[in-house]
């Protein structure tokens, strides 16, 4: 069983996300004073008095582009999640009368049939004249409040909890481990979050920049709880001027910190491989510390002469792709689709795993001597190694002088135990100590 779903609904710029982001502890949603920029759900589980449910944020009813078809998808979606609430959250704006699409945004949550709880937001101090105000939408319950400072959300989530299901199955709230989508626009990441999710939690356009926020889902395999996150297409920095498109590709980072693997999704069929996606992978993998599994999308697009620029392209970068286990796979039609959690879960138990100890200090002294390595005239020495953690895999070297050991020496001992250790797509951090004694 699921928990309870409290959906937030109202129409554009009411201080929706505001609110959202007051209540989530991690998934943020961006906001922006103009209209349109919430368009997919956003999902987060939070606790209060002891009951745990989901909040979604939704996008905001409004009479303009009523023609846009993301607007309209954007919408769909806010009815889709309206439709299988427990509670819903109209916010409305308390310092502004009601308007016409106040009345509208009533009469859809009315049909629902579920507890509806009015947020009066910008409320800044209470006045029966707030109340009175939301009298017009027909709902009993009203809450005057300040999303933005925080004022009465302890009212807002105590009528929550007052009118959400009594019964609730226990269900284990850390996931397994995280996974997000990565790439640049239009790659295909919506598409396949919504085949690993088995609904459409992103929508999907050919429209660069449709996505705008990191999404999240939870998906079970091999009995574990896994958390999956879509996010924003990533642009070359020269191209990123917007303010909304500057927080989209934030978002998209920030995502990328809370998460153990990342899926890179390529466009095989439009230039594999870019300088964008090579910069992504080598941040994720290098840097970041990230397992990082290869997504090449669209392959059912490739023509002969696509699938040979794929193949050099490969072989171009092998330095970083030898690294990285790859899968072709089309949202389009479903190729390799299956493939995908099975290989991610292998990928998890490489990147999770210990190593066994004394014989990877055996194996990094052995080597060392046999090859000695000098440095401005001194001998480089390793006195002992030790796992420090998995996920991403620590190992400390203990060492002569740790100022003798640079990027060449770490090279050396990466490729020694990729040699001898199944390590596809997990990174290694060595970190070099000095000797005590």
């Amino acid at each position: 069983m699921a928990l309870p779903r409290v959906v937030f609904v109202g129409r554009v710029n009411v201080g929706k996300s505001t609110l959202f982001n007051r209540l989530s502890r991690v998934v943020k949603s961006i906001t922006l004073n103009y209209e349109g920029v919430t368009r997919d759900p956003l999902f987060d589980t939070i606790e209060w008095q002891g009951k745990r449910f989901e909040i979604i944020d939704t996008a905001g009813f409004s009479r303009l582009q009523e023609k846009d078809p993301i607007t309209l998808r954007a919408r769909a979606a806010a009815r889709a999640r309206i439709a299988d609430a427990s509670c819903i959250v109209m916010v409305v704006d308390g310092t502004a009368p009601l308007l016409p699409e106040d009345l509208m945004v009533a009469e859809e949550v009315r049909a629902a049939g579920c507890p509806v709880i009015v947020a009066l937001n910008k409320s800044d101090a209470r006045s029966s004249f707030d109340e009175y105000a939301a009298a017009p939408l027909g709902f009993e319950h009203v809450v005057p409040l300040s999303a933005e400072h925080g004022r009465a959300i302890g009212d807002l989530l105590g009528a929550i909890v007052d009118v959400l299901p009594k019964q609730q199955a226990a269900i284990d709230e850390k996931p397994a481990f995280k996974i997000m989508m990565l790439g640049k626009p239009n790659v295909g990441k919506s598409s396949l979050m919504n085949r690993l999710m088995g609904e459409e939690r992103s929508i999907v356009s050919d429209v660069p920049g449709t996505t705008r926020e990191a999404l999240e889902g939870r998906v079970s395999f091999y009995n574990e709880d896994i958390l999956v996150t879509d996010t924003p297409g990533v642009r070359r920095p020269r191209a990123v001027r917007e303010q909304l498109e500057s927080l989209m590709v934030r978002s998209a980072f920030d995502a990328l910190d809370r998460s153990n693997i990342i899926l890179l999704v390529i466009d095989a069929h439009d230039d594999p491989f870019a300088d964008q996606e090579r910069k992504l992978a080598f941040y994720a993998f290098t840097e970041r510390y990230k397992a990082v599994m290869v997504v090449l999308n669209k392959t059912d697009l490739l023509d002969e002469a696509g699938r040979k620029l794929l193949a050099e392209r490969i072989d171009e970068y092998r330095h970083l792709t030898k690294k990285l286990p790859m899968i072709e796979t089309s949202c389009l039609t479903g190729s390799n689709l299956g493939k995908i959690m099975p290989r991610v879960h292998e990928l998890w138990q490489r990147y999770s795993q210990w190593l066994p100890e004394s014989e990877v200090q055996r194996l990094c002294i052995s080597e060392i001597n046999k090859k000695p390595m000098m440095h401005a005239g001194n001998k480089l020495r390793v006195h002992s190694v030790r796992q420090r953690s998995t996920a991403p895999i620590v190992l400390e070297f203990v060492v002569n002088n740790p100022l003798f050991f640079d990027e060449e020496e770490k090279g050396f001992f990466e490729n020694l135990l990729r040699a001898r250790y199944d390590l596809v797509g997990v990174p290694l951090k060595c970190v070099f100590v000095k000797n005590a004694s």
